[in-house]
């Protein structure tokens, strides 16, 4: 039970502490006009992958047990942000100024 509530706390703080370098990101790469833009799609983005969370959720745990499918969409996770950072991680990307 210690160890769960260890783990929360992380979650907890790393949550907001991850979105100040986006933010920054964000703030120093685009141009003003843009900003809330971007950070509203940003949200609308992370709702999206939410619900389809939810939605996938219920068949992936009524084919394997929670420990499996867990454990396959953890390394389903892990293999998409390695191609992310394989695909875009190398250079930093221009952003066209309007």
């Amino acid at each position: 039970m210690p160890l769960a509530l260890v783990s929360v706390g992380c979650a907890a703080l790393g949550g907001p502490l991850g979105d100040l370098p986006l933010l920054l990101t964000i703030q120093s790469d685009f141009p003003a006009q843009h900003v809330g833009k971007i950070y509203s799609l940003r949200m609308v983005l992370a709702g999206m992958g939410a619900a389809l969370g939810l939605l996938l959720a219920a068949p992936v745990f009524r084919i394997w047990s929670p420990r499996t499918g867990i454990a396959l969409l953890a390394l389903t996770m892990l293999a998409v942000g390695t191609i992310g950072i394989l695909r875009w991680g190398g250079r930093p990307e221009q952003v066209p100024s309007s």
